[in-house]
């Protein structure tokens, strides 16, 4: 595996794309990462990815089974081998965006349809007719619940207590001659603690939750001390 750190470099062959990014569409973003893995196009996607800002200009961070390749001067490229060494009871620092949902079974359909936890959460709310706190406190149980339901099957378990849950956004993915990809994510930041060693690798190796194609679902981490 790699891990890297990717830069966009301002030059004439990045102002198609920034138009893409300034109109929030995901699908640009996808689009555009899948030029480091030119060697085969016909590959199913093998990396997660990370967007982030640095001083209003897009970085990205990511994990990937093939070697990015910067074929073009729009990439600046830092990349290094990525094999941790992880073993039952490490204590990691760490730091994920999620798209949380939660799956419905619907009459009809032999796949369930998935919801917005927040939206869950609201929908109750109004039901019971809470109060703005306690509106509030019922949206942090559904995304703390999101997470260490399956923590447990991801190979870890979490510091609730110190957990740091923040950036609530709604995205859209627009692709051609097709209906915009709306999705959400939120930032979930704390301690973990390893407790299954292969299905913590699988979980950091291949992500966590869905819309990882549109930067979710990457475990970022780094030890304690």
């Amino acid at each position: 595996m790699f891990f890297s750190r990717v830069q966009i470099k301002l030059c004439e062959e990045a102002l198609q794309y920034l138009k893409g990014l300034a109109k929030g569409d995901s699908y640009a973003t996808h689009q555009l990462l899948w030029n480091l893995f030119p060697n085969d196009p016909d590959a199913k996607r093998d990396f997660l990815y990370r967007a982030e800002q640095k001083e209003g200009w897009p970085i990205y961070y990511i994990l990937s089974k093939r070697e990015p390749v910067a074929t073009s001067n729009l990439f600046s490229v830092n990349k290094k081998v990525f094999d941790p060494v992880i073993i039952e009871g490490l204590q990691l620092k760490f730091n994920l965006r999620a798209n949380p949902v939660i799956a419905r079974k619907v009459e009809g359909k032999k796949n369930g349809v998935h919801h917005d936890v927040i939206m869950e959460a609201k929908k109750k709310a109004k039901q019971e007719k809470l109060s703005e706190e306690s509106t509030e406190k019922l949206k942090r149980e559904y995304i703390i619940k999101w997470l260490t339901d399956r923590a447990v099957d991801a190979g870890f378990t979490i510091d609730v207590k110190n957990l740091c849950i923040d950036a609530y956004r709604q995205h859209r993915a627009l692709k051609m001659n097709a209906k915009p990809l709306q999705y959400s994510t939120i930032d979930y930041s704390g301690i973990l603690t390893v407790t299954d060693t292969e299905k913590f690798k699988n979980t950091l190796f291949n992500g966590l939750g869905r819309s990882k194609a549109f930067g979710c679902g990457l475990l970022l981490i780094k030890p304690c001390h």
